[in-house]
C-alpha cells in the first residue's frame, strides 16, 4: 500500500465547517458520496452574502466564473434546483419527436432511470443497458454495438456510487462522436458526474452534457451542468447559440434561479482551485491524498472474513475514486451503520428498500446477483479532509460487530 505524509487532523478539519462544533469535533465523515461537507470558507460566502439583493446580473457574473474555473464558455452553463429536474426537464427535450432510444448506464441512479422509463412506458420510447466488462468498466465494443440511427442519447455515470469505478468518458465520447460522423446522426453523451466532480481536476470533465448533484461537490442543493454549444443548438432545432441558449435556459432552470445555492457551488469551486494550488495546505494533493487513504482502507476490509465488495477488486482498484461498498455474509450492516453513528462515525448502510433499490440505483441488485438475497449492504465514501486516523478508528469500531 506503500506510505504517505498526510497532513494534519487539524490542518484539514480547520477547513471544514462540519468539524468545528462540539457534536462533531471528534467525528468521523465516510458518507461524502451522500452529502459533501461544505468549507468554512465556502459557508462564510453564503453568510456574507444571505441578505444580498437578487439581481439577474449577479446569475450572468457567477455563470462566467463557473465557466471560467472549468475552462467552458458562459454559454455552456446551467444552474436547475436539482439533478432530478435537470434530467426530467432535459428528458422531455430528447423525447420531443417521440419514440426516443437511449442506451444506459446499467449503474445509472434513479434521477436519470425513472424520468427514461416514464417517457419510455408512455411515449413509446425504449432504454437498454449496456455492459459492463469483467472489470466494473463499460465495454466499449458493447457501445459500439449498441449504437444504431434511432439512439438519441447515451447516460454513463463517470463514476457509480456504488462501485467508485471512474469510466473513461473520454474514449466513450470519442466512440458516439465518430459514429455520428460516420453516419450522419447526433447522438448525445450525457455524463452523471455526481460522485466524481469533487475528486478529480476540473478540467477531466467531457460529454456533449455534463451535470453533477452539488451536494456532494461540498455545496448546497442543486444541479450545475454544462451543455456544449453544438449539443445546444441540436436540442432547440437551431444554428443560432443566442437563440438555442435562450430557450434552454428557460427550460431548464425554469424561473428564478437560486442565488445561495448557486453563489455556494462557485466558491466551493474556487475553495478546490485554491487547495490544488496549495493557498490552504502547502504541498498537498487531495488526488494522491484520496488514492493513498482508498488502497489503505481497502487493504484493511479486505482482509475481513467473508467481506465481498461490489464491483471493486485487487485488478481495477486504481480506476476506484475512494467509494468501497460491501456485504458481509450472515452480518446486518444497516444495524452496524446505526451502531457506528452512535460513536460519530456516519457510513452509508442500506439494504433492499420498497422500490428495489439500493443506493438509488434500480439495477444494482440486477448487475450484483448476491443483492437479491436481501443482503445489507455498507458503504464508505473517503474524501480528501478523511485521515488515516478516520480510517482506523472506523476499522476499530467496525471490528466489534463482525
Amino acid at each position: 500500500m506503500g506510505t504517505f505524509k498526510e497532513p494534519s487532523k487539524e490542518e484539514l478539519h480547520s477547513l471544514i465547517s462540519f468539524f468545528q462544533s462540539a457534536d462533531h469535533e471528534n467525528a468521523v465523515y465516510l458518507n461524502s458520496s451522500a452529502y459533501g461537507l461544505m468549507p468554512q470558507l465556502v459557508k462564510k460566502a453564503i453568510t456574507k452574502y444571505i441578505d444580498y439583493p437578487f439581481v439577474k446580473s449577479h446569475i450572468h457574473d457567477l455563470k462566467k466564473t463557473f465557466a471560467n474555473l472549468y475552462q467552458r464558455q458562459s454559454s455552456e452553463v446551467f444552474f436547475t434546483s436539482g439533478a432530478h429536474s435537470f434530467i426530467e426537464r432535459l428528458i422531455k427535450i430528447l423525447c420531443k419527436d417521440k419514440n426516443s432510444e437511449f442506451l444506459i448506464d446499467p449503474l445509472s441512479h434513479k434521477a436519470i432511470e425513472n424520468p427514461i422509463n416514464y417517457e419510455c412506458a408512455f411515449h413509446g420510447g425504449k432504454s437498454s443497458y449496456l455492459s459492463h466488462n469483467s472489470d466494473g468498466i463499460i465495454c466499449i465494443n458493447s457501445l459500439k454495438a449498441a449504437l444504431h440511427p434511432k439512439v438519441t442519447a447515451v447516460f454513463i455515470n463517470q463514476c457509480s456510487n456504488i462501485s467508485g469505478l471512474l469510466q473513461n468518458v473520454k474514449e466513450i465520447t470519442e466512440v458516439i462522436h465518430q459514429y455520428n460522423k460516420n453516419n450522419n446522426t447526433r447522438i448525445l453523451c450525457i455524463v452523471d458526474a455526481s460522485q466524481s466532480n469533487s475528486k478529480l481536476a476540473l478540467s477531466d470533465h467531457g460529454g456533449d452534457v455534463y451535470f453533477f448533484a452539488q451536494q456532494k461537490s461540498l455545496a448546497l442543493p442543486g444541479c450545475s451542468s454544462l451543455i456544449t454549444e453544438d449539443a445546444q443548438n441540436f436540442l432547440c432545432d437551431s444554428n443560432d447559440i443566442n437563440h438555442s441558449n435562450f430557450i434552454l435556459s428557460q427550460v431548464l432552470e425554469a424561473g428564478t434561479p437560486n442565488f445561495i445555492s448557486i453563489l455556494s457551488i462557485v466558491k466551493a469551486t474556487e475553495f478546490y482551485v485554491d487547495l490544488d494550488q496549495g493557498f490552504h495546505i502547502k504541498e498537498f494533493c487531495r488526488f494522491t491524498h484520496i488514492k493513498h487513504l482508498k488502497e489503505y482502507a481497502y487493504g484493511l476490509l479486505k482482509e475481513t472474513p467473508k467481506l465481498r465488495f461490489l464491483g471493486v477488486n485487487d485488478k481495477n482498484l486504481d480506476n476506484n475514486l475512494g467509494i468501497l461498498t460491501f456485504f458481509i455474509e450472515g452480518v446486518d450492516l444497516v444495524q452496524v451503520g446505526k451502531e457506528l453513528s452512535t460513536f460519530g462515525i456516519h457510513v452509508e448502510a442500506t439494504s433492499l428498500n420498497q422500490l428495489g433499490n439500493y443506493f438509488c440505483v434500480p439495477n444494482a441488485k440486477n448487475l450484483y446477483p448476491c443483492l437479491n438475497e436481501k443482503q445489507s449492504t455498507l458503504r464508505i465514501s473517503i474524501q480528501w479532509y478523511n485521515t488515516k486516523n478516520d480510517i482506523d478508528r472506523f476499522f476499530k469500531f467496525f471490528k466489534r460487530y463482525l
